[in-house]
């Protein structure tokens, strides 16, 4: 799988969780969140070993989901947050929960 691939795989795990909550990304949570899984997606690619790749593939696949609960989490901290949205107000605090996760951060 190519950096590419694996960093629109896994926005698009992050965006089908947000669906499942019946949220979607801000304006501003969207491009921070692609360029999220775009570091994670080239650690990944970067590791010579097949297994050892496919192996942080699968976990980065888990936590991503993970991060989008922490920000679904952070809405309901917000008095009056938006329904159906999930923007910077609950992405920086829930990275802040997140972090340290390799390969994201």
């Amino acid at each position: 799988m190519t950096q590419a691939e694996l960093e629109s795989r896994l926005f698009d795990i992050a965006q089908r969780k947000a669906a499942s909550a019946g949220r979607k990304f801000g304006q501003g949570a969207g491009p921070d969140i692609q360029a999220l899984v775009g570091r994670g997606a080239a650690q990944i690619v970067a590791i010579a070993d097949p297994v050892e790749r496919s192996s942080l593939q699968k976990e980065a696949e888990k936590q991503i989901e993970r991060l989008i609960d922490l920000m679904i989490e952070e809405t309901k901290r917000i008095p009056g947050y938006p329904n159906g949205l999930l923007g910077e107000q609950t992405l920086h605090p829930a990275l802040l929960r997140f972090c340290p996760c390799r390969p994201f951060c």
